[in-house]
C-alpha cells in the first residue's frame, strides 16, 4: 500500500527553522519508503471556517465550505496516512494560519475521516523563549479531539535542551525528528496490514 505523509508548514517562511525541523521528520518518513508532500499554508488562500457545525452538525460538509484552496487540500488530507503539523510560536501559541487550517478540517472530522491517521506536531521559536512547547501541545490537543494518533516523542519543539539519565541533548528535537518520521511510517504499515475498526461494536 502507498503511504503519504503531509507536512503542514504554518510559518510564513519557507526556509526557516520551523520548516527545517518539519523537513527532518519528512526525511525520516521518506527514508522508510513513504511519499511526502510539503504544504505552505501562507502561500494558499484559505478562508476562515463559516462555523456551520455550531448551527447544525448536518451542515458541516465540504460542499458547504468556502470556495478556496482547501478544495485541493481535502483530497490530499483524506488520502494521507499521516500528517506533520509545524508552527512557529506567535505569542505562545500556533499561528492563525495553522489554527485556521485545523478548523477547516472539521468537515472531515464530522464524518470520521481523520480517525486513526497518525500525526506529529512541531513548535519552533527563533529564540529559546517560553511557549514553544505550548505551540506543539495546542496543536496536539486539537488533533487528538479529531481522532489522530500520536506515537512516542512525536510532539516536538525547538530550540531547547533535554537532560536524561543517558545523555544531555542540546537540540533533542532535531535528533528525534527523523526517528519520528520513520516510526510514523512503520506504525502506518502495521495499521495497513491490520486495520483497526475504530469505534466498532
Amino acid at each position: 500500500m502507498d503511504t503519504l505523509i503531509l507536512g503542514i508548514n504554518g510559518s510564513p517562511w519557507q526556509d526557516g527553522g520551523t520548516v527545517s525541523l518539519l523537513e527532518a521528520v519528512l526525511a525520516g518518513a521518506r527514508a522508510e519508503g513513504a511519499d511526502t508532500r510539503l504544504i505552505h499554508l501562507y502561500s494558499l488562500n484559505i478562508k476562515s471556517t463559516p462555523g456551520l457545525y455550531s448551527k447544525s452538525p448536518q451542515l458541516e460538509k465540504i460542499e458547504h465550505m468556502p470556495r478556496d484552496d482547501m478544495e485541493t487540500l481535502y483530497p490530499l488530507v483524506m488520502h494521507a496516512s499521516g500528517m506533520v503539523f509545524a508552527s512557529p510560536s506567535y505569542w505562545g501559541t500556533m499561528t492563525a494560519e495553522t489554527k485556521k487550517f485545523i478548523e477547516r478540517l472539521t468537515p472531515l472530522t464530522n464524518n470520521d475521516q481523520l480517525m486513526g491517521k497518525v500525526a506529529a506536531c512541531i513548535g519552533f521559536s527563533k529564540e529559546n523563549q517560553g511557549g514553544i512547547d505550548n505551540v506543539a501541545l495546542d496543536i496536539a490537543r486539537c488533533l487528538l479531539q479529531m481522532g489522530f494518533i500520536f506515537l512516542p516523542y512525536s510532539i516536538l519543539w525547538a530550540p531547547g535542551g533535554d537532560v536524561s539519565a543517558n545523555a544531555v541533548e542540546p537540540a533533542w528535537a532535531f535528533s528525534d525528528a527523523p526517528h519520528v518520521g520513520k516510526d510514523m511510517v512503520r506504525y502506518i504499515t502495521l495499521l495497513q496490514k491490520h486495520p483497526i475498526p475504530w469505534f466498532a461494536d
